[in-house]
């Protein structure tokens, strides 16, 4: 792990990263030292993209992705620190973020199309208390509905969006997956057809019952809480 918050190298605007007063080392500690390196390092771990927030968290995520995708060197991305939980002192509080921050980082990696995720320990992470005991179970519920390894960070289908209003995975045409960190509602570019809608309440660990609709172009949240929609084209 480099100990450098910005894994894209002032590449994504708006990433925040620390003093070089501070942090004189970082000129040194950076991500771009694993991508360019595939011999050496079989995997890319960012977990201190997870100070950044919103956003700029999944943008700074997904673009790392697709440096290593372009590179034709497919290795995974990891993160095994969630920033994010009960903050005591006063040196984490400028940049480890609440829990609802370390939530929305779990969520966001995954979306991003990443291969492991793994919250922090407290208190700059929840580690594995019961909020992130049901985060993981819903992870764990989405993940095996999901033909996962088809799957592609897709938030381009979404349209009608606020910056960290949902974020989408999908195989178009098949099959689709929705994150959505409060209430919202986004309009998905979508082929026209039957569809088959399944909410999953994430705080919960519950599947809604499955609605069918058809020619399917807004998507709501029931409430204003952590939702995933799984949405899959009904043939026949």
């Amino acid at each position: 792990m480099w100990d450098n918050w910005d894994p894209t190298g002032g590449q994504v605007r708006g990433v925040e990263r620390q003093k070089d007063e501070t942090h004189p080392f970082l000129s040194r500690s950076k991500v771009s030292n694993t991508l360019n390196e595939p011999e050496m390092y079989d995997f890319v771990d960012i977990s201190n993209n997870n100070a950044q927030d919103g956003e700029v968290h999944y943008r700074s995520a997904l673009f790392v992705r697709e440096r290593i995708r372009k590179s034709g060197m497919i290795r995974p991305i990891n993160n095994v620190k969630v920033y994010g939980g009960t903050i005591y002192e006063a040196w984490t509080k400028a940049w480890a973020g609440s829990f609802k921050d370390g939530e929305e980082r779990f969520w966001r990696n995954l979306f991003a199309g990443h291969a492991s995720i793994r919250f922090h320990r407290p208190p700059s992470g929840i580690g594995l208390n019961p909020v992130a005991q049901q985060h993981i179970k819903s992870m764990r519920m989405l993940t095996d509905s999901l033909d996962l390894f088809r799957h592609v960070p897709f938030t381009s289908l979404l349209s009608a969006r606020e910056p960290n209003e949902a974020f989408c995975l999908a195989i178009p045409g098949e099959e689709y997956a929705l994150y959505f960190p409060a209430a919202g509602e986004v309009e998905i570019d979508i082929a026209a057809g039957l569809y088959v809608l399944r909410w999953l309440h994430i705080r919960s660990s519950v599947w809604r019952n499955a609605k069918t609709t058809e020619n399917l172009q807004t998507i709501s949240t029931p409430d204003n809480d952590q939702w995933v929609v799984w949405i899959r084209r009904r043939r026949g």
